[in-house]
């Protein structure tokens, strides 16, 4: 059974990573890999549905205006938002959480944020992917 949320296009409030302690867990446990312009941070757990839960994050360090990090972040959420059947597509288990942190210095352009996130879920679906083999137990 396909979740409700992942038919549409939408960004509803179950995809998007907004719980504190959560966000705190993930730093401090955690496993990232780099698709520029993005570092991804994430954790997989095992669940008998896929599930994915976002948050897009841009620095204030290379961005001092918070009009550019909010434009920056608005691109990437668009991405997300649009490529994220790339995930549920490939995915059949798990509960991912992720943090995509805005790493490049300069303003990318939309197709250039929307490849980095289309490399990110490619690579998130095939880490869950490869651990499908939870017990039984585990997703329960």
């Amino acid at each position: 059974m396909v979740p409700k949320h992942t038919r549409t296009f939408g960004f509803p409030k179950a995809e998007r990573l907004i719980s504190a302690r959560e966000i705190e867990t993930l730093f401090r446990e955690n496993e990232s890999f780099f698709s520029y312009p993005f570092k991804c941070i994430y954790t997989v757990t095992p669940a008998p549905v896929p599930s994915l839960q976002v948050l897009v994050s841009v620095g204030k360090k290379y961005h001092k205006r918070a009009v550019r990090r909010n434009k920056v972040r608005r691109r990437g959420k668009e991405a997300f938002r649009l490529n994220k059947r790339i995930f549920y597509d490939a995915c059949t288990t798990g509960r991912v959480q992720a943090i995509f942190i805005y790493i490049g210095k300069q303003e990318e352009d939309f197709r250039t944020i929307e490849n980095g996130i289309q490399k990110a879920l490619h690579t998130l679906a095939a880490t869950v992917s490869a651990g499908d083999d939870f017990p039984a137990s585990a997703a329960d």
